[in-house]
């Protein structure tokens, strides 16, 4: 474009001007522009393990193939959880209240940062 620095972007290979890229070296640190960004980002979550584990259970729940069970923890009824232990098998959770499910979380980043070191 006239008047404008461009840029070629590393996935789409098109030169563009600067202002189609994301400043923020943290968001954006393959300098690829906010069109492929974004595409890249939505496929990213669509297809990850997690979000569909999460988006089956969703769907069983509502059609009543599994029904929401107390905390495993504490027995508490309100506020539980499905927590997935293995994204592979998305009907087998361990119901959690909030604040065990918030604990389980802490408890497996902690074995992750002891593994890693």
């Amino acid at each position: 474009m006239k008047g404008f620095k461009d840029k070629k972007c590393k996935a789409c290979k098109n030169d563009l001007p600067l202002f189609m890229f994301k400043e923020n070296k943290d968001v954006n640190p393959d300098k690829i522009c906010n069109k492929c960004l974004r595409t890249a980002n939505r496929r990213k979550y669509r297809y990850s393990k997690d979000v569909a584990s999460r988006q089956i259970l969703a769907i069983a729940l509502k059609a009543g193939h599994l029904i929401k069970q107390p905390c495993e923890e504490c027995g508490q009824v309100e506020g539980v959880d499905g927590h997935h232990p293995d994204y592979d098998k998305p009907l087998d959770v361990i119901w959690l209240c909030r604040l065990h499910h918030a604990r389980e979380h802490v408890r497996l980043r902690k074995l992750l940062a002891e593994s890693d070191v």
